[in-house]
Formats: C-alpha cells, structure tokens, sequence
C-alpha cells in the first residue's frame, strides 16, 4: 500500500501561518509514510520561513515552493504542479489532522475503487470543539457528490479533509485564481465530471480551526462583490456541466452565501453603509435576488429560515436585526 505516492500541499500565508508547527508535526506523524509535503510559501513571515526550514532538514519529504503572496489559489495550483503523487490532499497550515487520516483514506479508496475519499471533521474554537460528521459511511457517485457540495454547511465542498485521485486534474481542473472566496467549492464541482466514485468516511479524521478573521468572516469593502463574481462562475459552470444537478440545489447555495453576506457584511460594524441600505443593494444583484426568491429552507438553521423567510416577504428591517445579533454573538462566542 505504501509503494504510492500521496502530495500533501500545505498553502502558508501571511495571515493563516501561526499554528504551522502543530499542523506539521501531525503531518510528519502519519501512519501512512510515503507521501512528500509540499509547502506552498504564499507570504510566509520569517519566522515560519525558518520553521520550515528546520522541518526540511529532518524530515526530507518536505519542501517549500512560491514566496510570493498571490493568494491561496495561486498558492494550491504551484502545489498541484510541483507534485509527484498518484494522489493529492490539501491541509491548511493552521489546521491538523489524524495520526492515520491519510492511511484511513487512501485505504478506502483503495478498497471502495474511489476516486475521492472525504471524511468528517472537528471544527475546533479556542475553547470548544464541535464534531461534524455523518452517521455512517457511504459511496456516491458525481451526480449525488455535487448535490452534498451544493450543501454548504456539510463541508463537502471544502478541498480540506479529502484524498484526490490526481489524474482528476488531467483535464486541466485547477482553483480559480480569481476568487477569493469560495473557490474551493467550484473547485469541487469542476472535479465532480471525472469523478466515477466519490467515498465518504464517517469518521473525523481532520482538524479544522475556527479562524475568526478568516476571508469569509472578516469585513472587506469587496466582500459582497466577491461573493457575487463567485456565484456567477459557479451558476456558468452548472450550467456547461455535464453531470446532471437540480436548480434548487445552486439557488439554496447561492442563498446561504447571502447570508453570509448579510451577517458579515451588510451588518458589520465597519461597513459604512451597514443596514438596511446595504441589504436592498445586495439583493438588486440578479444572482442573489434570484437565489432568495427561489431557494427553499432545506438544511438551514432555525435562525437562517428565519432570516432568509425576512428576506423573501423583503421585511428588510428584522433581518437587518438579526444580522446585527448576530454579529454580536459571533465576536462572544470567538473572542
């Protein structure tokens, strides 16, 4: 099992590099050995630049390419071009995984003939861990793939905690490098058509740690203009794919999407034109006014129905409310 090659490519950025020690010392302790890591440099400080120094002396498996801060698409696809392996997994480097997480993948997906193995993962805050997995393992094809990915809040479509056959990418599938958000999810759904078989482990083999000023959470001017441009790519690719999906499925991810822009835009304390204002420009955008009038309420929170049910009967004044409850709650419960 051994004698195949898993990459490993680890983005290091500026702004997402402060915990590389722990997520290298729970890559260079997998059960499963013959892998290389790849160190995507996106900006790394100085200090983890030495890090990684020190990790490449002892352990040759591991490299660094970049150094240059293009941002984590860039950062992925000089990944996905310097490795060697049959197979390919993306760690974040302020996350960790496993002891076994790559020898429990790779061993599914040899046994199941699969050409993507995900698993469950822990969502962990600083003082809370929230467990987030399935009830029991099970095989999909793309079809079925695409409609978990199309499911925002399950995490299928992070590339985080999954194992990639790399002959996936031959037809030239690679992150879009310009979005900025939810790049990762149409990264997926690109995948979705060369994909025969996709397994899912219920197990949470992967560690994924809540940043609060990661890109989706914290205040950009740009932000409701980049989630814009991604769900107009994502809808043009839907479309031109060859594997079958259902509408709904994209109006209920574009709508999640609005309410992220709602909360962490429309509602942040540092946006200018917060409130009720920002809430009826972003839903003039074609794109988002089509995906709350259409979408239904599957799979959301109690308090997510009720904001978007605010937005589709346009009581923009409770969900300008909400959203700035919500925001309170948000900086509690991560401080």
């Amino acid at each position: 099992m051994n004698d195949v090659l898993i990459s490993v490519i680890v983005p290091v950025y500026r702004e997402n590099n402060l915990y590389l020690k722990k997520c290298l010392d729970s890559l260079c302790s997998q059960s499963f050995q013959n892998m290389e890591i790849i160190l995507s440099d996106d900006g790394m400080t100085e200090e983890n630049r030495e890090l990684a120094e020190t990790y490449m002396h002892q352990y040759p498996m591991i490299s660094r390419i970049g150094g240059t801060n293009e941002g984590v698409s860039a950062a992925r696809n000089r990944g996905i071009e310097k490795a060697q392996g049959e197979w390919l997994a993306f760690v974040d480097s302020d996350d960790w995984i496993d002891p076994q997480y790559l020898e429990k993948l790779y061993a599914a997906a040899v046994r199941e003939s699969a050409d993507i193995v995900l698993c469950g993962y822990k969502r962990v805050y600083e003082t809370n861990e929230e467990v987030i997995v399935k009830d029991s393992s099970f095989p999909m094809n793309s079809e079925e793939y695409l409609h978990h990915v199309l499911n925002v809040q399950n995490g299928f479509g992070f590339v985080h905690m999954k194992l990639y056959r790399k002959s996936l990418l031959a037809g030239g599938v690679r992150f879009h490098t310009e979005l900025s958000l939810a790049e990762d999810a149409l990264f997926n759904i690109e995948i979705c058509g060369s994909a025969q078989k996709i397994y899912y482990i219920a197990e949470p083999l992967y560690c994924y740690r809540f940043n609060s000023n990661s890109a989706v959470r914290r205040f950009r001017p740009d932000y409701a203009r980049n989630f814009q441009k991604s769900m107009e790519l994502t809808d043009a690719v839907l479309q031109k794919s060859a594997v079958p999906y259902q509408r709904t499925d994209f109006e209920n991810y574009a709508a999640y999407h609005v309410l992220l822009i709602l909360v962490n835009y429309c509602c942040h304390p540092e946006n200018e034109k917060k409130g009720i204002r920002s809430i009826k420009e972003v839903l003039a955008v074609p794109v988002f006014a089509e995906a709350v009038r259409n979408s239904s309420f599957e799979n959301l929170s109690m308090t997510r129905k009720i904001t978007l049910a605010m937005l589709k009967c346009r009581a923009y004044g409770i969900a300008n409310l909400i959203g700035v409850i919500r925001q309170t709650q948000f900086k509690r419960s991560r401080s």
